[in-house]
């Protein structure tokens, strides 16, 4: 860690002494970066007693150096500063000696490493200079200074000025104290101080400084004008870089122009102080450091009295800088500092700039210049930031001030200022961006209208006051952009500047023709090539599945001049990513519309469903506009419809043009039918009223006017003669008149169908092959051949791309093709040998055959020419594929070449590739027939070879007797060969082992004329056996004699250090450094596929028990299977000796077999099976064939039944022997200093030590003198005893810790800094894991046992998911208990932690034990999310301390949320997480802010628990919300942290008031009685019949009963919708800022119905608000435009009515769809703390993109929900025969107070009549009862428990039944 001064104010500044000083002085310290990139921020700090003098580091490069000046038992220390890059980092220190004190890093020790008492050889001088420099007390205009004194000083001279002053030039003063008070400073100045130590007699020491400070920040606006006006000679926003010069650029460490937040998260603002743009340095790591901008000359010549400078700085994030601003009088410097400021000043994004205003008056009469020098922190938490930049001054003529632009349209707009001064006109000046600024124009008004402007056209304002004889410095510029116009025609869109191509156009991504778009700015179409060639140029979008409804909408187009006008663009419907066309699913539609009201209502021009036919290369559409005239605008509006079709398409629209309709319109709708090999009809429709029309077509590619043609005047045309197998082109032309003909339309691109050979035909001579080429090599091919990215290559088997390509060959093994993946060339020509037609007669036909499946096959043309460089002439082309998949047959081209008769000629094949990927094409066997005088031989055949004679065969012709075979080796040219003389259709012709042979056959005819040469043939010899014993290593390449096989899929690979997939294959050779044999099973193998190698033959004769032994490595979890079998009958059959399956383990294994069965010549066929996935790499080495041993080697060696004392060896005998000698070795020994145990089973037990590593071996014992070779090692490490020595620290400063396991993860943890654990989650996929599992600890010596440990982690919100969980076991591990967690955002250490570094750490806090057993084991799981990388240290197992209790749980049996909740107790479980007994200690509850507070008299013994009842019920009567939490209270409790319990919410719904209702009497024995009630809301009264109001029968507020022959009672309830609010109440819990990203919001569920009445929203300025609420299938319950009008609160807050009633659902969604406010909304991006509830009614869990801790828009929700029932009123319904009725008196009572303690007054309005009281509690349960008179009753009830209660007046008949809350 880096070491600070004073806790006021630090300094970390080098002294300089005057003296110099000589070697035996200094400290020398070298410094190296691996990388060549510098350190990276980071440094080392250098102190000398105490002070730091001075700061190294290597700014670039991958050397530096430095040297430390000391005296004589100077104490030296070395602090290690980290930067973002430690691991390249090395350096070594040497002392004044010369002595070396050590070479550190990689990797060094942060902080302080290193302390030394100087050797220096020079005394220090006599009078030291001061150190210890220290400023405090800074305010903006003062500052204390202090500093460690001299011990013979008798003064002290001080000089500062300010930053960068020159000795001799500062204010100085002398004095006799060692502290001083420097006054009348500037605010928001840097200064510098010198200080020398006078000790009398002239003996003064050296000048120690400069030591810097800067004055406290001052905000601007003070300045003080004694003459002239306060006025601006400079005013920037920092829209634009303009003028400024300096570090500027678009990497990392420069300064940028940004909008919005920077590109690193937690440092930086989240937009501009004002305007929309700023200025900020960029500390992402691959950059500079440091970064200088300068602003353009600031003239100060004419200012007078008072000057200052303002700007706004933004400093958030935990690494900033330093940031220096300095003045010049040249841009070039130098600069006199006058403000720094180091280290961050506000604490989020959000937060707004701060003002800094420093006081320039000393440049008053200069131009001048500022600079702004930001030097980088450690990190790239460090963007800072400046805005508005001003220079403000005193002038007889000040500038104006307050440039503003107002209503711009694409062509005029209004700017305004205000005046300053004495000024009566105004010199002005505006241009497009970049423009010469020109000469002005002088306007009388401060408001200037702004005619001739541009639309979407970025414009500079200029603006200069004009006074009497005077002129005030030109302000500006002021930046506007003008908004888009109507465009007038002719106009096209070509679509290559992307999509959408400018501002003026949009889209949108909801809505119909029918409503118009909506939700705009955002929609599915996107930028392409057209019909998929290439990727830019045009538009297209996907329609795949359903519901997709998106919109592309045009600028305004200006019809009412000119015209008639038409609309044209390119249009097509292609398969996805491929330039084919497609078809449109059952309801799938796009549609062209038009608007002519601005957008309200749209009407359709043209409309396009399944059954539009696309043209091979798209169609041109042109629309007539000869009905429009005005404003009007497009929209291209394209949907897949509800049905979820099958077909998957790219809708593609190019070339989007509105122009005058031509006198003479182009041809429309050109199509080709009735294509045959040699005609088809080309047809159109008519453009305009033309009736004669020119027709051109030729080959695919050609210029107009070099292909054939005709005219005609109908308007279908048929071609003829056309070439079968070829793509041809056709354009049609109108012709309206005498020179008035059309622009033509096409091409309409066609292929005529492909002709398989038609054989040719022979007057003279024989029909004879001239070429016939299987492919199976390049030999004699040239051109663009490859091995990587695009070209063309020869392959066997797929090819590298899915979806693509053959599945194998046509003929033979192999075929040519061309990959379409990777970089390179996207058009290869490949060309083939001479093909001689010389001797050929009468005709002559090229065969070849072709493959071109998938989804963007390009167009191969085939091409013949006289040189093999061309040129050639196009004698097949084809577009497109062919086959529709892999294992499709290839399809056969027939091309005839009887033109070329008597030449000699050479093939191209010549492909340009598709849009993408999947445009793989082949061709196999490539042959040329003729008519031969002397025709070749045909059939080459290779009869019988063995390794040094060829049986070679052919079929002869009618003409010939004689041939001449020539035999190339090796490629030896024909020309340098004597061929072998053949009287017979067959020669035996001598040959070489092991050799590449072709063949050639040409006959000799009677007529004495020769052929042709046929072939070649091509084979290669085989070896001859290699006699046993045979061992290969594979160390010297592909061994000789071994040989890929040809019936297998793919090869085997030699290969080296690893295969290229994770956690599968061999990392080394068995040996170490060497080769090995594997394959590679990632793609393109698939499940299935298989590979064979062929050893060389091999005599077995010399051997007599033969044995194979080699070894195998099968690791991975798809490993298949390898099989091994072996011919003795030169390959015709084979048995199999050898099968294995499955993953073996990251090991090689000896495998032997034993060949007793086999004698002679023998050769070995090693096949491998791809498993399911590419973790099947399987590989062999060492194959040997040697004399099985006479006494075998054990096999299959492991050890069981471990323990940490014992353990069991075993293995396996190796033939039949009963005794081995037995090896076993720790680590700390070695093989041959160990004695063997003589054994006589195959397992034994042996003694061993725990925690050790232990290797054995094992040697059979067949007989005397008869032994085996050693079989081992077997390696294992014995297990830990459990650690009893308590209390145990791990520090992790050995690796792996002692005993502990990391095993059990998907991956493993590293060590870090040697000191520290690290899983690296940000190399691991997200989702892995690592364990890190303890040994056991023993702890019954403990009372109360506690882990603690040490962890850092940054969160990062683009990567939430990471955890740490930390579980334990005491049963072994069987079974596991999580004990502390923390995931997402928790997952903060705040402690400077970067993605790949630790923090300083933060303590995981005590995490109790005691609940556990004796023996215990800790686990720590680390889960990647893919975030930054998470660390551990320090875990310790310690006695808890002696005092610590807390509440651990608390139960609630009768509380719970509801309308009815009554009062309950409180039961809470105290934890003794202390040592020492606890009692008489105080337990308490807070309910709402009411503390209850009992003491526990019960003893509670350490590291146990008890549970304790509180002696009285809490109340929870009353309506609302209730917070309870409890705690303990314990004198000297060592731990607070854990002493409470809590947050419990419930929540006592609203009752309202109880309704008033009327009963009603029947006269008679029966009848229907109607009863009446009201509620004082106006809700609707429920009516029920029974006390309860279980039985609802009636709504609303009269009752008509059924028939009733007795008094009957009904109860009358309602409810009614009760206000609430939910969610935070405003903004200031976390970070944030505003925003303009919508269709963002907040997801809520509702459990019960409510009404959303308002939300409160902070909008940046005022315009409209889009809001919507969702659910999750898309249906929308409310979509509004809310307006905001200014002018906005002071405290940002506005209220929006929303006013949407929900249902019960879960996951609605809040959203902003979009908004017209400027800079958006505010959203919090921290600090969210879901779920926000409203008691049971409804919770909002999160935001709508997951982000956590994010909070979007919404905030203090007004909601309203439906309350509880109220109580429950009997009204009754009296039948009686009324034979003399007396008016009853009305019987209705009151109580207060309600609530109470029990004791209450009864009101009733009967005064004349006694009435019964019942009182009854929830339950029914009767608990008073009693007769009083009808007048006012007080009532005191003894004894009563809070709760409700229900209280029964009756009188007469009447009954009235209320409730009361006794408290």
């Amino acid at each position: 860690m880096k070491k600070y001064f004073s806790s006021i104010f630090s300094l970390a500044l080098s002294i300089f002494i005057s003296n110099s000083s000589l070697s035996q002085c200094d400290y020398l310290i070298n410094m190296q970066d691996s990388f060549g990139d510098g350190w990276n921020g980071a440094s080392i700090d250098v102190s000398v007693n105490g002070t730091i003098v001075n700061n190294l580091t290597i700014p670039t490069g991958s050397t530096g150096s430095g040297s430390i000046s000391t005296y004589t038992n100077d104490i030296v220390e070395f602090y290690f500063n980290s930067g973002t890059w430690d691991s390249e980092i090395t350096f070594q220190i040497t002392d004044p000696a010369g002595n070396s004190l050590g070479s550190y890093g990689p990797n060094p020790t942060i902080g302080l490493f290193l302390s030394d008492t100087s050797s220096s050889t020079c005394a220090p001088p006599s009078c030291m200079h001061p150190s210890g420099f220290i400023a405090s007390n800074i305010s903006a205009n003062s500052a204390d200074i202090s500093w460690t004194g001299t011990s013979n000083a008798s003064s002290y001279s001080i000089e500062y000025g300010a930053s960068g002053f020159s000795l001799g030039t500062g204010t100085s003063t002398i004095i006799t104290s060692t502290n001083y008070t420097i006054a009348g400073l500037n605010p928001s100045s840097s200064y510098d101080v010198y200080l020398q130590a006078d000790c009398g007699g002239g003996d003064t020491s050296s000048t120690a400084g400069p030591f810097t400070f800067a004055t406290s920040i001052q905000g601007a606006g003070n300045i003080t004008c004694t003459s002239g006006f306060p006025g601006a000679a400079f005013v920037d926003d920092l829209e634009t870089q303009g003028l400024w010069t300096g570090d500027f650029g678009t990497g990392n460490g420069v300064w940028k122009v940004n909008s919005g937040g920077t590109t690193s998260g937690n440092t930086g603002p989240s937009g501009a102080h004002s305007g929309n743009n700023y200025f900020y340095f960029e500390t992402s790591t691959g950059g500079g450091t440091t970064g200088t901008i300068v602003t353009p000359a600031i003239d100060l010549t004419s200012a007078s009295n008072d000057a200052e400078l303002s700007f706004w700085i933004h400093a958030f994030g935990a690494t900033i800088g330093t940031l220096d601003v300095g003045i010049g009088t040249s841009n070039s410097g130098p600069f006199t500092n006058v403000f720094s400021q180091s280290g961050q000043l506000q604490t989020a994004s959000g937060d707004p700039f701060q003002n800094v205003g420093i006081n320039i008056a000393s440049y008053i009469g200069q131009q001048i210049y500022v600079s702004f020098t930001y030097n980088r922190g450690a990190s790239f938490t460090g963007d800072i930031a400046i805005d508005l930049v001003e220079v403000l001054s005193c002038f007889n003529c000040p500038g104006p001030s307050n440039l503003q632009v107002s209503n711009l349209t694409g062509f005029t707009g209004d700017v305004s200022w205000t005046p300053s001064g004495a000024a009566t006109s105004w010199n002005i000046w505006y241009h497009p961006q970049g423009s010469t600024i020109g000469t002005p124009s002088v306007v009388s008004n401060s408001t200037v209208s702004l005619t001739g402007l541009s639309p979407v056209t970025t414009y500079e304002f200029y603006v200069q006051a004009l006074c009497t004889g005077d002129s005030s410095i030109v302000v500006g510029p002021l930046f506007f952009t003008t908004p888009c116009a109507a465009l007038t025609p002719p106009q096209l869109e070509d679509f290559s500047a992307g999509y959408p191509p400018n501002t003026c156009w949009d889209e949108a991504s909801t809505g119909d023709p029918g409503t118009g778009p909506s939700t705009f700015g955002i929609g599915s179409w996107i930028q392409d090539g057209f019909a998929n060639m290439g990727t830019t140029g045009a538009v297209k979008i996907y329609l795949y599945g359903t519901f997709q409804s998106d919109w592309i909408l045009s600028p305004q187009y200006d019809l009412s001049s000119g015209g008639p006008y038409q609309v044209e663009f390119d249009f097509g419907v292609f398969g996805v990513n491929s330039s084919s066309p497609g078809t449109l699913g059952s309801d799938d539609r796009a549609e062209l519309l038009i608007s002519d009201d601005g957008g309200t209502t749209w009407l359709p021009l043209a409309s396009w469903s399944g059954n539009y036919v696309t043209s091979p290369n798209g169609n041109h559409e042109i629309v007539s506009l000869s009905s429009y005239n005005g404003i009007v605008e497009f929209a291209f509006w394209a949907t897949d419809g509800i049905v979820d079709d099958p077909e998957a398409n790219d809708v593609m629209v190019d070339n989007f043009q509105v122009r005058t309709i031509p006198a003479c319109p182009q041809p429309l709708a050109l199509q080709v039918s009735n294509i045959s090999s040699d005609s088809a009809t080309a047809s159109w429709s008519a453009g305009g009223t033309e009736t004669l029309w020119n027709v051109q077509w030729g080959l695919s590619g050609f210029t107009i006017g070099s292909g054939f043609g005709d005219t005609t005047s109908v308007t279908n045309f048929t071609m003829s003669p056309l070439s079968p197998s070829t793509a041809y082109d056709v354009y049609v032309q109108a012709i309206c008149g005498a020179g008035d003909s059309s622009t033509w339309t096409g091409p309409y691109t066609f292929n005529t169908p492909i002709q398989g050979p038609q054989g040719i035909s022979c007057t003279t001579g024989n029909p004879g092959v001239v070429l016939s080429d299987d492919l199976d090599s390049q030999a004699g091919w040239s051109g663009d051949f490859t091995s990587t990215g695009l070209g063309w290559r020869m392959n066997s088997g797929t090819t590298t791309s899915s979806g693509t390509g053959p599945s194998g060959a046509h003929s033979g093994s192999n075929y040519f093709y061309f990959e379409c993946t990777g970089g390179g060339n996207s058009t290869g020509t490949i060309v083939s040998p001479l093909v001689d037609l010389a001797f050929g007669a009468n005709d002559a036909e090229l065969s070849f055959w072709v493959h071109a499946y998938g989804a963007t096959i390009g167009t191969l043309d085939v091409g013949i020419g006289t040189s093999p460089a061309g040129p050639f002439n196009t004698i097949f082309t084809n577009t497109g594929q062919l086959q529709n998949g892999n294992s499709d047959p290839y399809q056969n081209v027939g091309i005839n070449l009887g033109t070329y008769m008597g030449q000699q000629v050479y093939l191209a094949f010549t492909y340009t590739k598709g849009s993408s990927f999947t445009g793989d094409i082949a061709i196999d066997l490539v042959e040329v027939s003729s008519c031969l005088s002397c025709a070749s031989p045909s059939n080459i055949t290779l009869n019988n070879l063995s390794s040094d004679t060829a049986n070679i065969s052919w079929t002869a012709n009618n003409s010939d007797s004689l041939w001449l075979v020539y035999l190339s080796a090796n490629n030896t040219p024909i020309g340098n060969i004597t061929p072998f003389i053949a009287n017979n259709d067959t020669i035996d012709i001598a040959v070489s082992p092991s050799t590449t042979y072709d063949v050639y056959v040409q006959s000799i005819c009677n007529s004495g004329d020769s052929s042709i040469l046929a072939g070649p043939l091509n084979f290669v010899t085989p070896c001859t056996f290699t006699t046993a014993p045979y061992f290969t290593n594979f160390d010297f390449g592909f061994p000789l004699c071994w040989t890929q096989g040809s019936a297998d899929i793919f090869d085997w690979t030699l290969d080296a250090n690893g295969t290229s997939s994770l956690n599968t294959g061999p990392s080394d050779d068995l040996t170490g450094g060497g080769n090995y044999m594997y394959i590679e099973t990632s793609s393109p193998r698939t499940q299935g596929d298989f590979a064979i190698l062929h050893s060389p033959n091999i005599d077995l004769s010399p051997l007599t028990v033969p044995e194979l032994r080699f070894y195998t490595h099968m690791y991975g979890q798809t490993i298949d299977s390898l099989v091994v079998d072996i011919t003795d009958d030169g390959g015709l059959t084979y048995n199999n000796v050898f099968n294995k399956h499955g993953d073996q383990g990251d090991v090689w294994n000896e495998e032997l077999i034993i060949l007793s069965n086999y004698s002679g010549i023998v050769s070995f066929r090693i096949t491998g099976y791809v498993g399911s996935s590419f973790t099947g790499d399987m590989a062999i080495d060492n194959f040997e064939v040697r004399e099985a041993p006479t006494c075998p080697q054990p096999l299959s060696l492991n050890a069981i039944n471990l323990f940490a004392d014992s353990v069991d060896l075993t293995w396996t005998a190796g033939l039949n022997e009963t005794e081995w000698y037995v090896y076993l070795v720790p680590s700390s020994s070695n093989l041959s200093n160990t004695t063997p145990t003589l054994v006589y089973n195959d397992t034994a037990t042996f003694a061993i030590n725990p925690n050790t590593t232990y290797s054995f071996y094992v040697q059979g014992i067949c007989g005397p003198a008869d032994s085996s070779l050693l079989s081992g090692p077997f390696t294992f490490n014995s297990p830990c005893v459990a650690v009893t020595s308590l209390p145990y620290l791990e520090d992790m400063s050995t690796w792996p810790p002692n005993c502990w396991d990391l095993s059990g993860g998907t991956q493993t943890c590293i060590h870090y800094n040697n000191s520290a654990v690290e899983a690296s989650f940000w190399s691991w996929p997200n989702g892995n894991n690592a364990l890190m599992t303890s040994p056991i600890f023993d702890v019954s010596s403990l009372i109360s046992p506690e882990l603690i440990f040490d962890w850092s982690h940054t969160y990062n919100t683009s990567y939430p998911n990471d955890a740490l969980e930390v579980l334990v076991s005491d049963d072994g591990g069987t079974t596991w208990n999580q004990i502390w967690y923390k995931a997402g955002a928790d997952l903060e250490s705040n402690d400077g932690a970067t993605t790949g570094s630790a923090g300083t750490f933060i303590s995981s806090g005590r995490i109790n034990l005691s609940t556990y057993g004796n023996n215990i084991m800790v686990q720590f799981n680390f889960a990647s999310g893919y975030g930054p990388d998470c660390f551990i240290d320090n875990v310790e197992i310690l006695e808890a301390p002696a005092n610590d209790i807390g509440v651990f749980l608390a139960e609630m049996p009768s509380a719970s949320t509801g309308c009815t909740m009554d009062s309950s107790l409180a039961i809470v479980t105290i934890n003794n997480y202390g040592t020492s007994n606890q009692v008489n200690f105080d337990v308490m509850y807070d309910l709402n802010g009411n503390v209850v507070t009992e003491t526990v008299g019960d003893t509670l013994f350490g590291g146990s628990s008890l549970t304790y009842t509180f002696s009285d019920h809490i109340d929870f009567t009353n309506d609302g919300s209730y917070t309870l939490m409890f705690s303990t209270s314990l004198a000297g409790d060592s731990d607070t942290s854990n002493d409470m319990f809590g947050t419990m919410h419930y929540e006592n719904k609203y009752t309202p008031a109880s309704p008033t209702t009327i009963g009603d009497t029947v006269c008679g024995v029966s009848g229907i009685a109607t009863l009446t009630g009201s509620a004082s809301s106006g809700s609707t009264i429920d009516w029920f019949d029974d006390p309860n109001g279980n039985n609802l029968i009636h709504s609303g507020d009269t009752l008509v009963t059924p028939v009733i022959n007795s008094t009957t009672s009904y109860w009358a309830a309602y409810q009614e919708m009760a206000p609430g609010y939910v969610g935070p109440s405003d903004y200031f819990f976390g970070g944030g800022g505003s925003v303009s990203t919508y269709n963002k919001g907040l997801v809520f569920d509702v459990f019960s119905s409510i009404t959303i009445d308002s939300v409160t929203v902070y909008p940046s300025d005022t315009g409209n608000i889009d809001v919507q609420i969702i659910d999750v299938l898309g249906t929308s319950y409310y979509s509004n435009s809310i307006s905001i009008s200014g002018p906005i609160p002071a405290n940002g807050a506005v209220t929006v009515p929303i006013g949407a009633s929900l249902q019960p659902s879960f996951g609605y969604s809040i959203l902003a769809s979009s908004s017209t406010v400027n800079s958006g909304l505010y959203r919090n991006n921290n600090g969210a703390a879901y779920p926000y509830d409203y008691g049971s009614a409804m919770s909002i869990t999160g935001a709508s993109d997951n982000f956590a801790g994010y909070y979007y828009f919404f905030y203090n929700w007004s909601i309203s929900s439906i309350s509880c029932y109220s109580d429950l009123v009997e009204t009754v319904a009296i039948v009686e025969p009324c034979a003399s009725i007396e008016e009853k008196a009305e019987l209705d009572f009151e109580i207060f107070p309600n609530p109470n303690q029990g004791e209450f007054t009864l009101k009733t309005r009967k005064t004349n009549s006694e009435i019964s009281v019942e009182i009854s509690d929830i339950n029914g349960k009767l608990i008073y009862n009693e007769t009083r008179s009808g007048l006012d009753n007080n009532l005191q009830i003894s004894n009563i428990q809070r709760g409700v209660y229900f209280i029964k007046v009756s009188s007469n008949n009447d009954n009235v039944i209320k409730r009361f809350v006794v408290q």
